[in-house]
């Protein structure tokens, strides 16, 4: 489970819902509130559409196991994309374009044209060298339908006389975010009394190696350790794996 904590969001999407899991701090005590987030229609700009993240991959003070080379934690921030997940696709073509688009893709929110049409697509699966192919949505009509946007003949949209597209709403990570970071602590087994952890740091999925450090604790000086801010409880180790609660994530 993801622990997350909206940092900004953008509330401009079309009668959306979505659960997250977000933490907030009341003095001394902690707790989970289960919230659901409403966007609606305000606006259309590309980065209205996008939700900034920080998560946690554990929860606090819950006992947890991990075996050797497998993280113990990882936290980071991310940017969610609002999308759509198509359920079934018919086959069908739009101009001389065979429609690539097939159940099971799922489609990031790409713009809008013509006021009324918002696009979502690929930038690169489903774009071809003078524009995009995707899904529709008319927000005027309520439909969604397949649609070819080229710089030669404009935006064409097309029904199948099989049956329409069928999409459900979903979210999708934003792979060009170029800030999106991750923090992660693995567990390297022990020898003797001492416990090895390696902490690795990641910029946009790219490893930073200069960030990459192997720690040591001896757990005859205390069953708490801790690097850059966080805080675990170790309650069992072996050369198997460790058991162990996480205390305070990383700053």
């Amino acid at each position: 489970m993801l622990i997350r904590k909206v940092v900004a969001y953008f509330p401009h999407y079309v009668s959306y819902t979505r659960p997250l899991y977000v933490i907030k701090k009341n003095m001394r005590t902690q707790f989970k509130t289960l919230i659901l987030l409403i966007f609606p229609i305000l606006a259309f700009g590309q980065n209205d559409f996008i939700e900034s993240e920080l998560y946690n991959t554990k929860e606090l003070n819950e006992i947890y196991t991990a075996e050797i080379g497998n993280s113990i934690i990882v936290s980071g921030y991310e940017k969610i994309t609002q999308a759509l997940e198509v359920i079934s696709s018919p086959e069908l073509k739009i101009g001389i374009i065979k429609y690539p688009i097939k159940a099971g893709d799922k489609l990031p929110y790409y713009g809008i044209t013509r006021e009324i049409w918002m696009l979502y697509c690929y930038d690169e699966e489903y774009r071809y060298p003078r524009g995009t192919v995707g899904v529709a949505y008319n927000t005027e009509t309520k439909i969604y339908i397949p649609y070819v946007k080229n710089s030669g003949k404009g935006f064409i949209t097309k029904q199948s006389k099989k049956g329409n597209i069928e999409v459900i709403k979903t979210t999708i990570v934003d792979k060009n975010c170029e800030d999106c970071f991750k923090k992660e602590l693995i567990y390297n087994g022990k020898e003797g009394d001492v416990v090895k952890f390696t902490y690795r740091e990641f910029i946009n999925n790219m490893i930073r190696p200069a960030f990459n450090q192997d720690l040591s604790y001896d757990l005859n000086e205390g069953k708490i350790i801790g690097f850059k801010g966080s805080r675990i409880e170790v309650i069992n180790t072996s050369n198997i794996g460790i058991e162990y609660k996480v205390q305070k994530y990383f700053e």
